[in-house]
């Protein structure tokens, strides 16, 4: 059984360049930032916004694919990926697993959350970015259009240790709301992924339904290698990791 077609889109996303221009400024406390990015998000937890994506293949200048869709917050591994295009997929993390389905496909794919909580979405919205990344540098960012803006800084970061899938991460953040405005991953092999967030909003509760697993009738479930999978086993296992998270409490 073959995998997800488009798997480059999440490959993109699981795998999350600006070569800096001139010092932003020597007196910023940049850690202070970055916490109280952190700080942001935990209040407004939990809230959505829209994305665009760009994943670039090693040394190309224009995009090999180019996605757009929804992303919804509501917790630490309680995250939503709906796409709209190129294709209607849905991507869910989970506490303890995760999955992504594509209804033109009818597949649904399984992930085990542990091999994406070192990823540079796990680092800025779950875990923090300073435990897995230390800062190298900072800049302004004057890309209006492309996730940046007047009061916009370019946050560069590096990878702590060796356990790490991702060459560098930059972060753009608007200075005055420390809201992320965009995300800037390079990887090993030299693959580049950019995503963009717009229109940020808190919510004050969340759908119970936003997490919970699709009509699986005559859908094929799959791991993350392609081989296919018990069905009953597999939603029983879903199932079991929908449960209370950071914020949304309003979930079962």
């Amino acid at each position: 059984m073959r995998k997800i077609k488009n798997g480059i889109i999440i490959n993109g996303l699981l795998f999350l360049l600006f070569a800096p221009s001139f010092v932003f400024s020597s007196t910023l406390d940049v850690v202070k930032v970055v916490r109280e990015i952190e700080s942001h998000y935990e209040k407004i937890c939990p809230f959505e916004a829209f994305f665009t994506q760009e994943v670039y293949s090693p040394g190309s200048l224009l995009p090999s694919m180019k996605a757009r869709g929804r992303f919804l917050y509501a917790g630490r591994y309680r995250m939503k990926w709906e796409y709209e295009y190129p294709e209607n997929q849905i991507f869910i993390i989970l506490p303890n697993l995760s999955w992504m389905y594509v209804p033109e496909d009818k597949q649904l794919q399984v992930f085990d959350t542990e091999s994406i909580k070192k990823t540079a979405i796990a680092a800025a919205f779950s875990e923090g970015i300073l435990k897995y990344f230390s800062i190298r540098s900072v800049t302004r960012f004057l890309g209006n259009g492309d996730g940046g803006g007047d009061n916009s800084i370019m946050i560069n970061f590096e990878p702590r240790g060796k356990n790490r899938d991702i060459k560098s991460l930059s972060v753009v953040v608007d200075i005055e709301t420390r809201k992320i405005t965009r995300l800037e991953s390079l990887d090993l092999v030299g693959r580049k992924n950019i995503l963009i967030f717009k229109a940020e909003k808190h919510l004050k509760k969340v759908n119970p339904g936003e997490f919970k697993l699709p009509d699986l009738a005559g859908v094929v479930i799959l791991d993350s290698e392609g081989n296919t999978l018990d069905k009953q086993k597999i939603v029983n296992l879903i199932n079991s990791s929908i449960s209370k998270g950071t914020c949304g409490d309003d979930q079962e």
